[in-house]
């Protein structure tokens, strides 16, 4: 049961390697658009796959052969991550898409997003949103599990807070890369076309995990199914991507 099981991940990993290429442009589709919407379907489905994809579109996305093929790849990133997180490969992640995005990706980007500097810079947008929605979530997980306890356990001993901050996201040194002591990428260069293996508490960001999750782009919603169409797809494709994180410039304080 096992290696059946086994086998079929390959082929599920495999396929999914050709319809990232496809999505890029790498190979030809006639419907690729299709191909994008299920790379990120796949990814949605199988949790052990996901950090195979993301590792993949590194790979894919460094020392690219041609700006398309790059270009597209990061917003295959983008689809990706409105629909899941890397399960373990969040550092390497974050550390190759901070050394392709604006310093200032707080600021209003150009719209349609047609280079990979802004492309880059709204999936690190929406990563900073997914993390901090993550550990809201994680810390309601735990207040439930404390209140549980500290039901059961009333009058008989004392109860004791578990206490979980947030954890910061790596520091933005200056320039476009992060701190390499914390999140260093791993891709591979020169591997294209081959398969193969902030700030932490911004205004920003806060905003951000509302519209993420919200009505508008909402592909990801607490706990359940995949709200990917292929629309959404199509419409990322084109660049069109303010439209879909919602963002809007903050009004300066006073």
């Amino acid at each position: 049961m096992a290696k059946t099981e086994a086998r079929s991940l390959k082929k599920k990993a495999i396929a999914t390697f050709d319809n990232m290429l496809r999505y890029m442009n790498v190979k030809s589709h006639v419907y690729p658009t299709t191909t994008g919407l299920a790379v990120v379907t796949t990814g949605h489905a199988e949790p052990s796959l996901r950090d195979e994809i993301f590792c993949q579109l590194i790979k894919q996305t460094t020392q690219t052969p041609k700006v398309e093929w790059q270009l597209l790849g990061f917003r295959l990133i983008y689809l990706c991550l409105s629909a899941f997180m890397p399960e373990k490969a969040s550092q390497q992640l974050l550390a190759h898409i901070a050394l392709y995005a604006n310093p200032d990706f707080e600021e209003k980007l150009p719209e349609p997003a047609t280079t990979v500097e802004a492309v880059a810079s709204h999936c690190l947008r929406l990563f900073i949103a997914n993390r901090q929605m993550q550990e809201e979530m994680a810390l309601v997980k735990d207040a439930g599990e404390e209140g549980k306890g500290l039901a059961s356990s009333a009058g008989s001993q004392p109860y004791i807070r578990r206490d979980r901050s947030p954890s910061p996201l790596p520091p933005v040194k200056e320039g476009r890369s992060y701190n390499s002591e914390t999140a260093t990428s791993e891709a591979a260069p020169g591997s294209y076309g081959r398969s193969g293996g902030g700030r932490s508490r911004s205004r920003t960001s806060e905003r951000l995990r509302g519209n993420t999750f919200g009505n508008k782009g909402a592909l990801y919603r607490r706990g359940s199914g995949l709200y990917v169409t292929l629309e959404f797809v199509k419409n990322i494709t084109k660049g069109q991507m303010t439209q879909q994180d919602d963002f809007e410039e903050e009004e300066p304080e006073d």
